[in-house]
């Protein structure tokens, strides 16, 4: 997935990955 997003950035995905790293922790 990072790799598709390579030199673009989406929002929705950060948010998820912030939400997933927030949710982990």
């Amino acid at each position: 997935v990072m790799k598709r997003t390579k030199g673009r950035a989406d929002p929705r995905l950060a948010n998820e990955l912030i939400t997933k790293k927030l949710t982990e922790v």
